[in-house]
């Protein structure tokens, strides 16, 4: 009896993680969103409708016996996407919490994020030296007593230009307050406070770098660049084809998980109290990075192959990559309105089918 059961264990688990079922349902899932966050045009739909259907018949021809899981997991990535598009009517009077790590200040004008009750909203105003230096001192404060003109952003109307409408979307941005007058209120520091606190500091500190630098520092750590300045710089890294080694790929989370693992073994740490503060300081570092999306991905990475060492289950790499964006999809539904985030999950993608290229090829397919 016992050996029917392990028997009987063994096959459902190597049935439910039959090669190519999370990577096609992933697959599926981003097609839905595409569908409703990205088409606006008939052609743009019927691409996208193609795209969902082509992956739904490989689903249910090679795994006929996940159909109910199939529309279960479609219909709730369909009304996460669709709620998360919805907000509520943004009321002009309410005071604007701000934080200074989301403000840049700049010949006395600052712009940057703001919040209005639910609602996030960018704002921009005149500043002098004083109020500056309170907003640096409060960490996070209130803007009340305020004139603004509110408008929504739009669209890109020009082929080729950038859509600051879809970026922001991404991030539940629809609105843009522009400020005449406001005074400052200091906000009440919360736990949740720090880590903006502590991101304001480090960029204070990154900023007392030399340039090339303080560019690497604010990649690598805050998942951002500083300055516009950087710009000749960046592209530079793009001419070359390394960009990528920054923040789109998330590779410096693998170099954080080494560091973190030779350190250990120096000070011979145990693999159970390395595995859970490495755990810990990537979602500190989530946290410091604002959800930069290569960065989420790369540790969702880390956490389920953690996951799946733990529990001993043999996974293919293509499938754990459909389980790392099946998760961060319904953390973020939103997530493939972000521009970096598609290029970060292709060049995954593509490094995970080129493996087996050459490099020559392998470097001709990714690019």
């Amino acid at each position: 009896m016992k050996r029917l059961l392990k028997s009987l264990k063994i096959n459902w688990l190597s049935s439910f993680y039959a090669p190519g079922f999370y990577l096609l349902l992933s697959l599926g899932c981003i097609s839905v969103t595409f569908l409703i966050l990205q088409a606006t045009s008939f052609a743009q739909r019927v691409v996208a409708v193609i795209f969902l259907l082509f992956f739904c018949f490989l689903l249910i021809y090679k795994f006929p016996q996940y159909r109910q899981l199939l529309g279960l997991f479609l219909g709730i990535i369909s009304l996460i996407t669709l709620l998360n598009q919805q907000t509520s009517e943004t009321k002009i009077g309410e005071p604007i919490q701000i934080y200074s790590d989301q403000v840049k200040v700049s010949d006395q004008f600052f712009y940057g994020e703001g919040r209005i009750g639910k609602n996030k909203v960018l704002i921009s105003g005149s500043i002098n030296k004083s109020l500056e230096k309170e907003l640096n001192r409060f960490g996070g404060c209130y803007l009340v007593n305020y004139k603004a003109k509110v408008e929504q952003i739009m669209p890109a109307t020009n082929p080729g230009e950038f859509d600051y409408q879809k970026y922001y979307r991404s991030k539940k941005i629809r609105e843009r307050v522009k400020l005449e007058s406001y005074e400052l209120y200091p906000k009440k520091i919360t736990i949740f406070d720090w880590i903006h606190i502590l991101r304001k500091r480090l960029i204070d500190y990154f900023e007392k770098m030399p340039q090339f630098t303080r560019f690497f520092a604010n990649e690598m750590v805050l998942a951002q660049n500083p300055s516009p300045e950087n710009e000749v710089l960046l592209n530079s890294y793009r001419d070359l084809g390394i960009i990528h080694l920054l923040s789109i790929s998330g590779l410096h989370v693998s170099l954080y998980i080494l560091g973190i693992m030779w350190l250990g073994t120096i000070m011979k740490r145990t693999e159970e109290e390395l595995t859970i503060f490495c755990v810990l300081f990537l979602i500190i570092e989530i946290l410091l990075s604002n959800f930069q999306a290569g960065f989420v991905r790369a540790s969702l990475s880390y956490f389920w192959n953690v996951f799946f060492k733990r529990k001993k289950i043999m996974i293919s790499s293509g499938d754990k990559l459909g389980i790392v964006a099946l998760t961060h999809l319904i953390l973020n539904p939103l997530l493939f309105l972000n521009s970096g985030a598609i290029l970060s999950y292709l060049l995954v993608f593509g490094l995970e089918i080129s493996k087996d290229f050459k490099t020559i090829k392998q470097n001709i397919v990714l690019n």
